[in-house]
């Protein structure tokens, strides 16, 4: 299961043309990001909001793959690209996550693996297991 939300990181990466963040951002918002990153706590419920916008994320490239893979021009992609990041940034904020919170989660789940155990534990009682 976690190796499925961190695919939905990694695809929302991929799908936002953004080399480090899941999405692309301006330098101020990287830079809030480097210093939440330092001073990071992570409450419980950011970890279930974190699973249920990955698992978000998630549906949404299984959708948007084949629909990139189909588009014929790189215009289309683009356009594709560019309406799949705005979908993304509306999952996360549905989640109750900023698109800041969501990123500094998720490269401290590739980091710390005790926050990946715990959004392992919360994606395993999401799924009912």
């Amino acid at each position: 299961m976690i190796h499925k939300i961190f695919t939905a990181a990694l695809s929302a990466t991929a799908l936002a043309g953004a080399a480090a963040p899941v999405f692309a951002q301006d330098p101020a918002q990287a830079g809030a990001e480097a210093g939440a990153a330092e001073t990071f706590t992570l409450t419980d419920a950011q970890v279930t909001a974190f699973v249920e916008a990955a698992n978000g994320i998630n549906a949404l490239v299984q959708d948007v793959q084949p629909r990139m893979q189909a588009a014929e021009d790189q215009e289309t992609q683009a356009q594709i690209q560019q309406e799949a990041q705005a979908e993304m940034e509306t999952i996360v904020q549905d989640a109750g996550l900023t698109v800041v919170e969501y990123n500094s989660i998720a490269n401290a789940a590739r980091t710390d693996q005790s926050v990946a155990a715990r959004i392992q534990a919360e994606a395993q009682a999401q799924a009912g297991n």
